[in-house]
């Protein structure tokens, strides 16, 4: 029994010095390094929240100062409590590891003498042999590459929205805008890619939002008459059957109601963008003749790329860089061209210097408010933009839900005219489903012209899903046109990949970053959390195919406009406010790379 009880004891003697030796030899050992989070890491790695079962049955739960050895390759059980217990217990006895003293606890911080409060606690340092970890990224949610700054909100921590930034006129006064305006807007609203904004670019366009739209509502409430200014907002068609499908009302009754509200804010005039829209198709038809007529004398007449989308011409001119710029049609999009209007033709009716009017657009997308910071969009004898500023459809109802606005309340009132103090008729949109319809349009013209074709009908062809579609001509067996709609970035690169590989056969492109086209804008066609509201935008669709389609050559104050106006079609005056140009952004990082 005796011998029994020495063997014990010498086998246990033995073990433990074996474990000293170990440490000695190894110095710092990491089972008993405690940061001030208190973490202490087994050999598996795990953190000491994992291990508190463990040592709570070793009756040394919440234990910190000399720390807990939790695993050690003893085992589980009763038997490795009563030896993670026994190793606690040398770390303390004479003769052991810390003899004569005991070790500080460093997992409470020293109370300071003076204020009686724990001193800030140092950041802890990042483990011996690991890599610091670098801050979030920001990536949206279809992009690879880490350098994209796009990033879909997934918690607070790393959000982020930016307060819009004011200016000092009228921040002074608090009203009962100020609530209105505090607005914020994120990054993964946006669709533009590439390092999304600069600097610069990003406190721009979180001046867009409704903080600026209010604060010159603010400033025309003030006796000084020098900073009042015109405020006139446009809406674009494709916003009109969000209000009317999400308040139950017909496409008409969504346009008057909302212009009563606005004009019960303190907005003066309210303008429909489809004037616009007639002005942008009439210039791309032309120009897709022109290019198809010299496509065997220039190498890059064909294709044509549709130029409505600002974030597919972000997405070309910084990522795909002259690959693709030299093929985009250069009539600009009714956004901007309603600016030249309102800005030009509309001020000068009105006796008004451009700076004076501070003009809105209505639009169902984000990337609008990128277009309007256009430097080619800036005049710098006015020091005034086209747009000043651009509301998606979806602030627009947050204001009505911050104001306690009923939609039902509000007195309808006639949309304004561009035109002598006229009033608009009915709401009138173009062909295609849920666009401007360039593909359509440009089809048809292009086939009476070039070809003497009256095409009545276009039949869609589905190819690999139903965001890329396909348009051809026939003529005597032989196809003489053929067109695509290429709706979202997964199908763009597509696109661009047979572009590349000299695989690329179609004429022109209707391209829209949206997969769905424009009523599946971001601004407008999601739920809270983010995704799609794909009931909302079936009810989308079907009000806006039930609105009846006006052809661009039949509206006659077009072409009133061209001769009192632009001087005729084929003008300098008319080149100069209708078209632009497209070319590569030098970036700091290729950007050829990104999976979509």
């Amino acid at each position: 029994m005796v011998r029994m009880l020495y063997l014990v004891t010498r086998r246990v003697s033995f073990h433990f010095k074996a474990i000293r030796k170990k440490q000695k030899s190894r110095g710092k050992n990491p089972l008993y390094d405690i940061t001030e989070e208190c973490v202490v890491k087994n050999t598996q790695g795990r953190s000491r929240e994992a291990a508190k079962p463990r040592a709570r049955r070793a009756g040394l739960a919440g234990q910190c100062g000399p720390g807990v050895p939790v695993g050690m390759g003893m085992g589980t059980g009763m038997g490795a409590s009563l030896r993670v217990r026994a190793a606690a217990q040398v770390r303390n006895e004479p003769g052991g590891r810390g003899r004569g003293r005991r070790r500080r606890r460093r997992c409470r911080p020293a109370r300071s003498a003076a204020t009686g409060t724990a001193p800030a606690a140092a950041p802890a340092a990042a483990p011996r042999g690991s890599r610091a970890r670098a801050a979030p990224q920001m990536k949206c949610e279809n992009c690879s590459k880490k350098e994209c700054s796009k990033k879909q909100k997934n918690d607070d921590t790393q959000s982020t929205s930016v307060d819009a930034l004011s200016s000092n006129d009228g921040s002074e006064e608090k009203n009962e805008f100020d609530t209105l305006a505090n607005a914020k807007i994120l990054l993964s609203d946006c669709l533009a890619c590439d390092s999304c904004m600069t600097l610069e670019e990003g406190a721009r366009v979180f001046q867009q939002n409704q903080k600026e739209f209010f604060r010159v509502l603010n400033l025309n409430k003030k006796c000084d008459t020098s900073k009042h200014k015109v405020l006139a907002v446009s809406l674009c068609p494709q916003s009109l059957p969000y209000f009317a499908a999400k308040f139950n009302l017909s496409v008409n009754e969504a346009a008057k109601r909302l212009c009563g509200f606005l004009k019960s804010l303190g907005v003066h005039y309210v303008f429909d963008t489809t004037i616009a829209a007639d002005f942008s198709i009439l210039e791309s038809q032309r120009e897709f003749v022109q290019r198809y007529q010299r496509r065997n004398q220039e190498e890059h007449a064909l294709p044509m790329f549709a130029s409505a989308c600002p974030g597919w011409i972000r997405y070309a001119e910084r990522v795909l860089t002259n690959l693709v710029t030299s093929h985009i049609c250069t009539a600009k999009s009714p956004q901007q061209i309603m600016g030249s209007l309102v800005k030009g033709y509309f001020a000068r009716q009105q006796n008004l210097s451009p700076d004076k009017i501070f003009h809105v657009v209505v639009a169902p997308c984000y990337d609008k408010k990128l277009e309007a910071l256009r430097e080619d969009f800036y005049t710098a004898l006015y020091n005034s933009a086209e747009v000043d500023c651009v509301l998606t459809s979806g602030e627009i109802v947050q204001i009505m839900e911050q104001k306690n606005v009923s939609v039902k309340d509000v007195t309808e009132v006639a949309v304004d005219s561009l035109f002598d103090g006229l009033k608009e008729g009915d709401v009138v949109r173009h062909d295609g489903k849920r666009s401007d319809g360039y593909l359509e349009h440009i089809f048809k013209h292009a086939a009476k012209e070039l070809f003497g074709v009256d095409v009545k009908e276009i039949t869609y062809k589905a190819l690999k899903n139903k965001d890329f579609q396909e348009v051809t001509l026939e003529k005597d067996g032989e196809t003489v046109l053929r067109f695509a709609a290429a709706y979202g970035f997964r199908n763009i690169q597509n696109m661009v990949l047979k572009l590349k590989k000299g695989k690329f056969f179609y004429h022109f492109v209707e391209v829209l970053a949206c997969p769905g086209g424009c009523l599946n804008g971001k601004g407008q066609a999601q739920t809270e959390d983010g995704k799609p509201d794909r009931a909302l935008l079936a009810q989308m669709e079907e009000v806006y195919t039930a609105i009846p389609v006006r052809l661009p050559e039949s509206n006659l104050h077009v072409q009133r406009m061209y001769q009192d106006w632009l001087e005729g079609m084929d003008s300098k005056k008319a080149q100069d406010t209708l078209h632009t140009t497209y070319s590569a952004v030098n970036q700091s990082t290729s950007s050829l790379d990104i999976k979509w």
